[in-house]
């Protein structure tokens, strides 16, 4: 399994990458990113599922 988790600092985030051929639908953005406002990385894991089945 993919782990779409990512450490920025102290806190996690979700990053799911946008196919490059429709970026230019999300304002060309290249991926979808969020905080998932934890330190803490099993509740990050289990935040995080349902946010990349929602992008």
């Amino acid at each position: 399994m993919v782990d779409y988790f990512i450490r920025r600092g102290s806190t996690w985030h979700v990053k799911v990458a946008i196919p490059k051929d429709i970026q230019y639908a999300f304002g060309g953005n290249r991926a979808f990113k969020i905080s998932l406002k934890t330190s803490d990385k099993l509740q990050a894991k289990a935040l995080s599922a349902p946010l990349v089945i929602k992008f």
